[in-house]
């Protein structure tokens, strides 16, 4: 008899931790699927670290999500959802999309920005591929110039840049 209320008991908690879990994804605005990377956990050792011989490029996405096939890069943003993503939000996450499809063979067909107070679904369209090669090559370009003039014209940005004691360049 102990037992059967043992197993009673053990069934009632595991549905238990089950509907909390779904509760915690469901809060977190995160995609159905098996989540199979994690690169937000300070006490663990990252793993799944992407490489990229054609693009030259390497990176880890926050969350990888295994969605029926698909592997779905997340990228996470500490701050509250601009109006519309920023470029440099979309090209990171187009970027990750790059990364998949050389390590995973095919590009999935979206990726997400995770925001503090909701998630952006954006679509791995032709075109956001094809600006995000562009700037990477852009990149690899600038990386082996012997100089490279300053792209921006913000201030805030100049001023919190950590090469500005250096640059001759420099806004402010």
């Amino acid at each position: 008899m102990w037992i059967l209320i043992f197993a009673l008991g053990l069934l009632i908690l595991s549905i238990l931790v089950w509907g909390i879990s779904r509760f915690q994804r469901n809060r977190l605005l995160f995609p159905s699927g098996r989540v199979i990377h994690i690169d937000t956990e300070r006490l663990r050792k990252p793993e799944g670290t992407l490489f990229s011989a054609n693009y030259s490029l390497v990176g880890r996405p926050d969350y990888l999500v295994n969605q029926g096939g698909w592997i779905i890069p997340i990228e996470v943003k500490s701050g509250a959802a601009p109006v519309t993503p920023y470029p440099s939000h979309l090209y990171q996450l187009a970027a990750y999309g790059l990364l998949v499809k050389e390590h995973f063979g095919r590009t999935p067909p979206y990726g997400i920005l995770k925001y503090r107070d909701r998630a952006v679904e954006i679509p791995f369209t032709g075109t956001l591929l094809e600006e995000v090669t562009a700037v990477l090559e852009e990149i690899q370009a600038d990386a082996s110039a012997a100089a490279v003039d300053r792209s921006h014209a913000e201030p805030k940005r100049c001023r919190s840049c950590g090469f500005r004691a250096a640059c001759d360049q420099r806004l402010v």
